[in-house]
């Protein structure tokens, strides 16, 4: 157990290098975490404690594979030293990424076989890329990840509306505990909250919430809507969230 706790914290620490690359806050759910292990025993040991991974990683699912496994997995693609072509090709160095890069990286590798360089037709002209112009196996867009001493986590950085919902609420319950601190109430005080916006979206996804706001920041009664629809209490505060602006009040009950 001790060897397997020491390889998730290696694999933690990488995913919180995954997380400051991609701009994803470390209170923000992630849909898959994949761990592409160096060894089958580095793997096992993932899998064994996927669930401390899980929580730690703060994702939905955690995928475990080889480095083989997790070639077949994910389609690698070619990346491109875009500042090296575009002092040789100049305009046509978009071109000549956009075509490497939607290239199957196996096609790549045949096609530079032992030249050192592969051939590519672009607006009608044929021009030569070398190897040390291009990056082989590189992550498509959507994931991102980070090296360990035992491999490389990967995030899959893909939203979708449950997310989204997850992420928004993270951020608003991390503004009403800060306001439960700055009126100095006891732990298990309950309050009433209300959260404003004018976005039809973002009060959406905070309904689909309300028991976590509620458990979370031990709110008696919630009310969220538009500025014309709830009823404000005693203390209020506007939170800017991802540019969006918010006002939150909270009153105390009393007995």
């Amino acid at each position: 157990l001790e060897e397997d706790m020491e390889v998730v914290q290696n694999f933690v620490e990488a995913g919180a290098k995954a997380r400051q690359r991609s701009g994803i806050k470390r209170r923000w759910p992630v849909k898959r975490i994949m761990v592409k292990a160096d060894s089958e025993e580095t793997k096992n040991s993932v899998m064994r404690l996927e669930k401390v991974l899980k929580n730690q990683l703060n994702c939905k699912e955690v995928e475990a594979y080889t480095e083989g496994e997790f070639e077949e997995e994910v389609d690698l693609i070619c990346g491109v030293d875009s500042e090296s072509l575009e002092e040789r090709f100049g305009d046509l160095t978009s071109s000549i990424e956009e075509r490497i890069r939607s290239m199957p990286l196996e096609d790549v590798r045949d096609r530079a076989g032992d030249r050192g360089f592969i051939e590519v037709s672009v607006e009608g002209k044929k021009v030569k890329v070398g190897l040390n112009d291009l990056s082989l196996g590189e992550l498509p867009e959507g994931l991102v990840g980070a090296e360990s001493p035992l491999g490389e986590i990967v995030i899959d950085t893909s939203v979708d509306p449950e997310l989204e919902s997850e992420r928004l609420t993270r951020d608003v319950v991390r503004r009403l505990q800060e306001m439960r601190k700055e009126m100095d109430l006891e732990m298990e005080e309950k309050v009433r909250v209300t959260i404003v916006t004018e976005e039809d979206r973002s009060i959406e996804h905070l309904e689909n919430q309300e028991d976590y706001i509620k458990r979370e920041v031990r709110v008696r009664d919630l009310e969220i809507g538009r500025p014309d629809e709830v009823e404000e209490r005693d203390y209020k505060r506007e939170w800017k969230i991802d540019g969006q602006v918010y006002e939150l009040s909270m009153g105390q009950i009393e007995g």
